[in-house]
């Protein structure tokens, strides 16, 4: 975004006029920085290049939109991931996409060597090498996502239950308490390490 009205020097003095800069002086500054930064003034991310390489994978445009939001997902994920320092982006771009790629079962037989003509510069040794490491690392991150399944709760009912009376349950779990409402009958049992105990009430 440009600025149609670029303030004067003037306007962007601080401390009054003790320190008074010459447009000379500010130009000498700027090309000082930009020679150091070798004129390279935007940074090169990951993100640049996903939206292009998903469109080489799909070329048909179907799950591009999809492939750019999982892919990214994935990155994000991984971001901490100390081992990925020494892969290009483009390298991590590419490997996001056909991790992406995975879960879509027309893309999912996509070569992985495929991906180094996508872009100049992209080595099929360093995607391979990145595709396998974010492989683990989604897998990893899966399990870790899974849900506990918590274990089976057993009780056992002492006395005997009235065969006229349907076998319907309503069960609410409070505080270690189970109430359990069978047709008018309130039973409440009290959960402890080893048994319970049952009391009926009419």
């Amino acid at each position: 975004m440009e600025e149609p009205l670029v303030p004067s020097l003037l306007d962007l003095q601080v401390e009054g006029a003790k320190y008074i800069f010459e447009p000379k002086t500010i130009r000498r500054m700027e090309l000082l920085v930009l020679t150091v930064l070798d004129w390279r003034l935007r940074s090169v991310t990951p993100f640049s290049f996903i939206a292009f390489f998903a469109c080489k994978l799909d070329r048909t445009g179907t799950f591009i939109g999809f492939l750019i939001s999982r892919a990214t997902d994935i990155i994000l994920s991984n971001i901490k991931e100390a081992s990925f320092l020494e892969y290009w982006p483009s390298s991590i771009a590419a490997a996001a996409i056909l991790c992406a790629a995975n879960e879509i079962p027309n893309l999912s037989l996509v070569n992985p060597e495929h991906a180094e003509s996508w872009c100049d510069g992209l080595s099929k040794e360093k995607i391979l090498s990145c595709y396998r490491l974010m492989q683990e690392l989604v897998l990893d991150n899966a399990r870790r996502k899974a849900p506990k399944i918590l274990p089976q709760l057993r009780v056992t009912i002492r006395g005997r239950m009235r065969s006229s009376l349907p076998l319907v349950f309503i069960v609410t779990v409070s505080r270690k308490k189970i109430f359990m409402t069978r047709c008018g009958i309130l039973r409440r049992h009290r959960l402890s390490e080893g048994t319970g105990s049952w009391s009926r009430r009419q």
